[in-house]
């Protein structure tokens, strides 16, 4: 696999962890279908935007079409408002730890579906990359002393729906190849917020009257929120599944714990521990094993 895809991966999961700080922290001042709604909207007229100005739009067959909506709304509305619930319960750091069930569980679906193989050589850099993650994982179990089930659930449930929108994604992709990565991100985003207007319809969250309750001077961070941790981030996401192997790029995207904690470490002013020094030297290894 090109290693230019394993950059792009890296620098959505970048992204991600520190988007991950602001996501969770208006989850808890308002809700989380609000902040998912907010980010899925934002990311969705930015790719209209973008590819208007600047690309062309491709011919895409209808049935792409159909399963880039059907991926937003398991991955970005069903899969987000899961997430979100999780980081408000556990935190991002940790809710984000499994995520190291993505490599696994893409690497079999992608295997029985796509045909791809998940090379030895691969193999090892995903023990590497989960490695970092149980390190992390056990840092925060010896911290707390207990875990919080549903805050787990949430998260793993989070996992296991945004792997299948990834694996939709990429078949999307593979029937209409000539469609970009920022055109799927689009459809994607599209479905996304049709889910949103559904659940606005049957149960209003006060999409407007939120916003507008927030100090002006503040209501540009959960929009920079949603334009890097959810426009670009997805973006450059994209263009890793698009052609590279898909276990391979979720082992370097499940590094979003480590990521995330760098980020409240600099955030809060934390000294970085000797877990998170250990769980470094395991995510240098895995990714130099990936990109060689």
């Amino acid at each position: 696999m090109d290693s230019s895809l394993y950059f792009y991966a890296l620098l959505s999961t970048s992204l991600f962890g520190f988007s991950s700080l602001i996501f969770t922290e208006y989850t808890r001042k308002i809700s989380s279908i609000w902040m998912n709604c907010v980010k899925a909207g934002v990311a969705m007229i930015a790719a209209l935007i973008v590819v208007s100005l600047f690309y062309q739009w491709n011919t895409v067959s209808t049935k792409s079409v159909g399963l880039f909506m059907f991926s937003g709304i398991i991955g970005l509305t069903l899969a987000d408002i899961l997430l979100l619930n999780s980081f408000k319960r556990l935190g991002p750091g940790r809710a984000l730890v499994l995520f190291g069930f993505h490599p696994l569980t893409l690497g079999i679906a992608s295997y029985l579906v796509l045909g791809q193989e998940v090379s030895t050589s691969k193999f090892y850099a995903i023990i590497f990359l989960v490695g970092c993650l149980v390190v992390f994982s056990y840092e925060k179990f010896k911290t707390d002393g207990h875990w919080e089930i549903k805050g787990l659930l949430l998260a793993l449930s989070a996992v296991l729906m945004d792997a299948t929108g990834l694996l939709i994604t990429r078949i999307g992709f593979d029937i209409s190849p000539q469609v970009t990565p920022l055109e799927g991100h689009f459809y994607r985003c599209s479905g996304s917020s049709l889910g949103f207007l559904f659940i606005q319809l049957i149960s209003p969250f006060g999409l407007l009257k939120n916003f507008q309750s927030l100090p002006k001077k503040t209501r540009w961070v959960p929009l920079a929120g949603g334009l890097l941790g959810t426009f670009f981030s997805l973006w450059a996401y994209f263009i890793a599944i698009q052609k590279g192997n898909l276990a391979s790029v979720t082992a370097v995207a499940i590094t979003s714990p480590f990521i995330a904690t760098i980020f409240e470490c600099a955030y809060y002013r934390k000294k970085p521990s000797i877990y998170l020094m250990v769980a470094f030297v395991f995510f240098v290894c895995g990714f130099i094993i990936l990109v060689m």
